[in-house]
């Protein structure tokens, strides 16, 4: 018993997980390990309160665990948190598998409690059966140097003492105690991936080797080791070949991503973290040269444009618009615009530039829109006698899909009076009889 408090101790100040003089909110399920961690972390003297979430998921089981935990918190004099959820509602709601949105709902509780009550960190109760099958997961799954590293003992304000304890340890201590606890009927079952490599995978690998959850969580550290040193030079080079600009997430040059001689790792490291799968990485892969080739996962969209790779988040709404009665100012996405009306004897020189521009604003209606240019619309730029398809406009000044998107116009009745930052309509220029003006400017 006392050997298990030493390392656990050893863990925790080795690694700097906390301190004696911080409150630990630890998860307590009900569950052997929760448990386990709960008396632990009393027995070497720190100040804990406990945080239990009623999932409503397995019936008569949720209530029974929910009255374990608080005839155990009151028999410990523990400081209880506990709160009830509707998790298939909000799975449903959410369009996210039951253990997702069940993860998601407990580790937003387990913030608000930290914040509200004064935590210093939320222990939670993984231990190394638990990596080794997390590290399984992700190896079927397909994965990077990341998700071979499995859990870390500190994540932020997550810490898990018990990470390199195996399970029959923490039960072997449990007994010592005499300490009971509940069981969840439903890790008996082999439908979910995990319960699967639990149920059936490890225990024939454990016929080969005994202790393949050790030798597991030994190759996790080691990894973890190597990650920092990879994630240093990774770093470095996706500096060399990847640019940040305003309104994309990465800019990729290609041809430099393809002179590196680990382009395909690089535009994993780059990509995974965006959502894209391995087999879209791949394909995206064998896409690079073949410009207007797009890819989109749940987080971003990629574009392959020319030289380069550009990614931008998918949170635009391209249907939104902005009605603007001038003078005023408007704002559409990154689009920022000023309108101006005044007398045509007040501008002494009609301005020809991009970013400023001046119509007749008695052709105009009263109220303008501000939107992004659609599909099939055309415009007569300025100096042209002839009506042009805008994305033809686009493609001749060479701007990429993602830009063309994001072009945004005003209009006058459905009609482009301006091409933001570009051209004005020729219907609407500025002649000798004008006798009112109003002027556009980027801002």
């Amino acid at each position: 018993m006392k050997n298990l408090e030493k390392e656990i101790q050893d863990v925790i100040e080795q690694r700097n997980l906390f301190d004696r003089s911080e409150k630990i909110l630890v998860a307590l399920s009900g569950g052997a390990d929760s448990v386990a961690l709960l008396r632990l972390l009393l027995a070497l003297g720190y100040d804990c309160g406990a945080a239990h979430c009623n999932f409503h998921l397995r019936g008569g089981e949720s209530l029974r665990d929910e009255q374990f935990v608080v005839g155990l918190c009151r028999k410990l004099h523990v400081e209880l948190h506990k709160t009830d959820f509707d998790t298939r509602q909000y799975a449903t709601a959410q369009h996210q598998s039951i253990e997702m949105a069940a993860r998601e709902l407990r580790y937003a509780y387990f913030s608000r409690l930290q914040r509200e009550w004064g935590y210093a960190r939320i222990a939670v109760a993984h231990h190394q059966n638990d990596n080794a099958e997390t590290v399984m997961v992700n190896l079927m799954r397909g994965t990077g140097l990341k998700g071979l590293t499995g859990m870390k003992y500190r994540n932020g304000d997550i810490v898990r003492p018990l990470l390199g304890i195996p399970k029959n340890a923490i039960l072997a201590y449990l007994e010592e105690l005499g300490q009971d606890f509940v069981e969840d009927s439903s890790n008996r079952e082999a439908d979910v991936v995990r319960n699967k490599i639990r149920l059936q995978i490890m225990p024939l690998m454990r016929e080969v080797n005994p202790s393949v959850e050790k030798s597991i969580q030994q190759t996790v550290d080691h990894l973890g080791e190597l990650e920092t040193y990879f994630r240093s030079a990774v770093a470095r080079d996706i500096d060399s070949i990847a640019e940040r600009p305003k309104g994309l997430l990465l800019k990729i040059n290609v041809e430099r991503l393809m002179q590196n001689g680990s382009s395909h790792l690089l535009l994993f490291e780059m990509l995974y973290p965006l959502g894209f799968n391995s087999a879209q990485i791949d394909s995206i892969y064998h896409s690079l040269g073949h410009t207007g080739a797009m890819f989109k996962s749940g987080q971003a969209q990629l574009l392959i444009d020319r030289e380069d790779i550009l990614l931008r988040s998918l949170d635009e709404d391209p249907e939104r618009e902005v009605a603007i009665i001038p003078p005023a100012e408007a704002r559409l996405g990154e689009c920022r615009i000023k309108l101006s009306v005044m007398e045509r004897h007040e501008l002494a020189m009609v301005p020809k530039e991009a970013r400023r521009v001046a119509v007749d604003a008695d052709k105009l209606a009263m109220i303008l829109t501000l939107r992004y240019v659609r599909h099939g619309e055309r415009f007569q730029p300025y100096g042209m006698k002839g009506r042009k398809l805008v994305s033809d406009y686009l493609t001749d000044v060479k701007m990429s899909r993602f830009e063309k998107q994001k072009q945004c116009v005003v209009c006058s009745e459905d009609e482009i009076v301006w091409l933001v930052g570009q051209r004005v309509d020729q219907r609407f220029a500025v002649t000798p009889e004008t006798r009112t003006i109003l002027l556009m400017e980027m801002c």
